[in-house]
């Protein structure tokens, strides 16, 4: 074996473990979350099996998007006049969102996803955010909906709260975004997990106590097995429609084939009828 094959091996082996060493970690804060709260005869709780499966997806998900965090969320032609903008969380690439951007090609969008790199707080985020879609506004004309993953959707929130409907998102989807703020991973000290996504912090409090602009829809998707979104009530958005989907961690929220059907279930009949009283509007000023 090559001293290069023995380093590639190397390398791979640190990244395997590193990735399952992180989701260990996080499914055991999950696990102690899930103790110490009040028993509910409702709750399903999951058995060990069950959460070893959760383990090996996560961490075949992980490692999976390390492979593709250099490129981007593909491309394709122009959609129908559907235009679309996905968000990758913190620490992410649009790499991530490659396999929802090629769903949402196929049903005629027209998608951006721009790379945000790593943020320092969701301020720095919002701004790069804007610019981003003020870039896509310019190119494609009118607004846009938009799907955004993780803390990318408090990245999308503080803009809405800076911009208001002038910040172009006519339609935004949340999946497994900390609106209530998440306690996993306290040792983590980087970009908005310093302060701003704590439960209680100064940034979600002024999120809070900002509505929703009128004329923008909002749809929060979450899972209660998503050991990254500790505590799981830390999803729940009070402007928003709150969809639960069972079963799905962190990172299967982006690959699963039932929140892309309630997705597309939430936007593209309100984006063409939209779509279609703008028309008529345009029409109708031309008349005049």
């Amino acid at each position: 074996m090559t001293a290069a094959l023995r380093a590639l091996v190397a390398l791979a082996a640190a990244s395997g473990a590193g990735v399952l060493s992180v989701q260990l970690i996080a499914q055991l804060a999950a696990w102690r979350d899930d103790r110490a709260r009040p028993p509910c005869a409702a709750d399903d709780v999951p058995s060990a099996a069950a959460r070893a499966r959760a383990v090996l997806r996560e961490t075949l998900l992980s490692l999976a998007l390390l492979l593709v965090r250099p490129f981007g969320a593909g491309s394709g032609a122009p959609g129908r006049g559907r235009v679309i903008v996905l968000v990758h969380g913190f620490g992410s690439s649009p790499g991530s969102l490659r396999i929802l951007a090629r769903r949402l090609r196929r049903e005629g969008w027209t998608v951006r996803a721009p790379r945000l790199g790593w943020w320092r707080d969701l301020a720095a985020a919002a701004d790069r955010l804007a610019a981003q879609v003020e870039d896509v506004r310019r190119e494609l004309g009118g607004d846009v909906a938009m799907v955004a993953h993780g803390v990318g959707g408090l990245a999308a929130r503080a803009l809405l709260q800076r911009a208001g409907a002038g910040a172009g998102i006519r339609w935004l989807i949340t999946l497994g975004t900390p609106h209530g703020g998440m306690s996993a991973f306290p040792w983590f000290r980087l970009g908005p997990f310093r302060n701003d996504v704590r439960p209680g912090s100064h940034t979600l409090r002024a999120l809070g106590s900002t509505r929703l602009p009128a004329g923008v829809e909002a749809v929060a998707i979450a899972s209660p097995d998503d050991a990254i979104l500790v505590p799981p009530e830390g999803a729940h958005w009070p402007d928003a429609c709150n969809v639960s989907v069972q079963g799905s961690g962190h990172l299967g929220l982006l690959v699963s084939a039932r929140v892309y059907q309630l997705m597309v279930e939430n936007l593209p009949e309100r984006l063409d009828e939209r779509l279609a009283a703008d028309a008529l509007a345009a029409a109708s000023g031309r008349g005049d």
